[in-house]
């Protein structure tokens, strides 16, 4: 399996898709999840595994768009860093579409598989920070909120 334990910080959303299709009623209940989850107010990593997800319309992609949008503040000072998994060229293409205009300003990676995507949140989400403040352009001078130390042996977290 994976030699990699999970990233140091301590919260990590996990989205998986299933091979069901979308339905608006399916849609609002996964935003509403993961805005439960935000108004937790702890910093969290989140990786949505899309490799048995249908392709959604584009209606779906907009209502997306508008939620994300909509809690742009709260997703920027909790999500630490953001990785899709995909094997399809066709969601590469739709994620590629909507990370270029969310622009959001944490650490993101288009991965292939979990063993990537868990690298890739250690190696850039080892410090639990506010993100807000604009786009990929903004300065990255987020607001430290704690300090996490990571090793193979385990995780500390100071404040």
């Amino acid at each position: 399996r994976l030699s990699l334990p999970a990233p140091p910080l301590s919260q990590r959303i996990r989205v998986d898709g299933r091979k069901v299709g979308f339905s608006d009623e399916s849609l609002r209940d996964a935003l509403a999840a993961m805005e439960e989850i935000m108004e937790r107010r702890v910093p969290v990593t989140v990786t949505y595994d899309v490799r048995n997800v249908p392709t959604p319309s584009m209606k779906h992609v907009r209502e997306g768009l508008k939620w994300a949008g909509e809690h742009k503040e709260l997703l920027d000072e909790y999500i630490q860093g953001i990785t899709v998994i995909l094997n399809s060229w066709v969601l590469t293409k739709l994620a590629n579409f909507v990370l270029s205009v969310l622009k959001p300003p944490q650490p993101t990676k288009i991965c292939r598989d979990e063993a990537e995507a868990i690298a890739f949140l250690w190696a850039k989400c080892q410090t639990a920070r506010s993100w807000g403040g604009g786009g990929k352009d903004a300065p990255r001078r987020g607001k430290t909120a704690s300090t996490v130390r990571a090793s193979p042996e385990g995780v500390g977290v100071g404040v």
